[in-house]
């Protein structure tokens, strides 16, 4: 998943669709598809966990709280 190699930076993987789409891959979704579709299918802890980490990541598990 390109979204864990830019560690959760959805401008970033955004700038990369679009060099791709202008490069003659696949058109690229707008900045605000990719925002809802993270937002949809990626879960907070799932994405503190690629921005931060697995500290920040299990701050989000309800196991032994």
């Amino acid at each position: 998943m390109r979204l864990a190699y830019w560690r959760g930076n959805a401008s970033a993987l955004h700038r990369e669709l679009t060099d791709r789409a202008h490069g003659g891959g696949p058109p690229a979704p707008s900045l605000a598809t990719l925002h809802r579709a993270i937002r949809q299918d990626v879960s907070p802890g799932d994405l503190a966990g690629l921005r931060k980490g697995e500290r920040a990541r299990r701050k989000f598990d309800v196991y032994l709280q």
